[in-house]
């Protein structure tokens, strides 16, 4: 047996050139899973042995299995493991030689270390099968994450994932050491084949920038900047595209950096998730990150969400819209100077039925409403609709309100004038815009 080269000690992870066990386990281990790729190689070996319950893999010549694996572009030049498992398995068989495992009950094995962290403990990211397939565990071999498409480690304990499940997007999680699991604090992102910006683009896949390693041009130009670089430097490398903003050294420096995190959430909003806890939930960085038109709304936390002043800011300065209201609770509602610029934003035009009730019975609320809508006449109650002056000022907004008044006004001599005046108004204006 080839002897062991034991890899990242503090991970008790082992690497190895495979042997002729350690291919048979690989590819038992890859027939096993539930996956798209599994069921080729399982399509593969049938044709092979003619009877796919029962194969043998010790009946298979290793020249065989090596065209299996060659041929699905899933050979390993290198096998990771951890050797704890390892001793585990041998001891299970009161076995003093690791030959003596078969390749049923192999520990799991790995195909390359694809991320390494010494936060919280310790934490690794492995590959299986030579393919986009990763999982997340712990130092002593725990592992916290089911398969992911995409699994990169950032910072403080915090990963950035995607599943099969989650494939609209990417989460991203916080590693918790002392129960050794995770929550899912945000996220961001699209799938193919619609790529998105805030992530780094190669045919077409939308994929995280650590993922290019092993491309040593593309990690030089990501990693060209260094940390004792100067704030000017790292002002003119937040604002040039070409730079992802999950890279671990460049995430470093911002995070917590007031400065450069607004430059950051000019350009991707989404990026707020990956600031600091104190800067997500400091009220006032909130505020002035809004007031700076970053159009991060979405991205708070409940609480702020529905602060009275975060959101007046933000229909001011962003591009939130008055369909905010929707979502809001009563009491934030009871506001008449938000509720106004809400619904001024609003492209809704049943906005109104999210009114609390005790504005759309106040006419000082109902005038100065309809004076932005005059449709929202629709949304009143009888006694509005047979008020002259209501009605007065929805048609002169909308002549097209005339649907909505009652029998009475509908031929007051007033009103008339009134809607055609305004619906004259309007013809004119737009053929102001006419192009003869």
């Amino acid at each position: 047996m080839k002897s062991l080269n034991t890899l990242f000690s503090p991970f008790n992870l082992t690497c190895r050139i495979p042997n002729e066990t350690d291919l048979k386990a690989y590819l038992f281990q890859i027939t096993e899973e539930d996956l798209g790729l599994s069921d080729t190689l399982r399509k593969d070996l049938d044709v092979i042995t003619q009877d796919l319950e029962k194969f043998d893999l010790n009946k298979l010549s290793i020249d065989t299995i090596n065209e299996v694996l060659l041929k699905n572009n899933v050979f390993p030049n290198k096998i990771y493991f951890f050797q704890n498992q390892f001793e585990i398995k041998k001891i299970a068989q009161e076995a003093t030689d690791s030959e003596l495992l078969t390749y049923e009950n192999y520990p799991t094995l790995f195909t390359k270390i694809h991320g390494l962290s010494f936060d919280d403990g310790g934490l690794v990211v492995l590959e299986f099968f030579n393919s986009q397939i990763y999982r997340l565990f712990s130092s002593t071999g725990n592992g916290l994450t089911d398969y992911c498409q995409d699994l990169e480690l950032i910072t403080y304990g915090r990963f950035v994932s995607r599943t099969h499940s989650t494939s609209l997007g990417f989460e991203i999680n916080q590693y918790d050491s002392k129960n050794q699991n995770f929550h899912t604090v945000g996220g961001f992102g699209n799938w193919d084949p619609y790529p998105f910006s805030f992530l780094p683009l190669l045919n077409s896949r939308d994929r995280i920038y650590e993922m290019y390693y092993p491309n040593k041009d593309l990690w030089e130009e990501m990693n060209s900047f260094h940390l004792n670089s100067s704030k000017e430097e790292l002002r003119e490398i937040l604002n040039n595209d070409k730079y992802w903003l999950t890279s671990r050294e460049l995430l470093s420096r911002y995070t917590n950096d007031e400065e450069l995190a607004l430059i950051v959430l000019n350009k991707q909003p989404e990026a707020f998730n990956l600031l600091s806890e104190s800067l997500q939930n400091d009220k006032r960085f909130v505020i002035k990150a809004l007031s700076n038109k970053c159009n991060i709304y979405n991205y708070i936390n409940e609480e702020f969400r529905n602060d009275k002043d975060i959101i007046i800011v933000g229909l001011k300065e962003t591009t939130l819209e008055g369909e905010v209201l929707i979502y809001l609770p009563e009491m934030v509602k009871e506001d008449m100077a938000l509720l106004m610029l809400a619904i001024s934003k609003s492209t809704y035009s049943g906005i109104f039925e999210f009114v609390p009730k005790k504005f759309k019975n106040s006419k000082e609320f109902i005038l100065k409403s309809l004076r932005l809508n005059g449709l929202w006449l629709n949304f009143l109650s009888d006694n509005f609709k047979d008020d002259k002056e209501v009605v007065l000022i929805a048609v002169n907004n909308r002549a097209d309100a005339l649907n909505f008044v009652s029998d009475r006004l509908k031929i007051d001599s007033d009103v008339l004038q009134t809607a055609k005046k305004s619906l004259t108004l309007k013809i004119t204006l737009d053929a102001d815009e006419l192009p003869f």
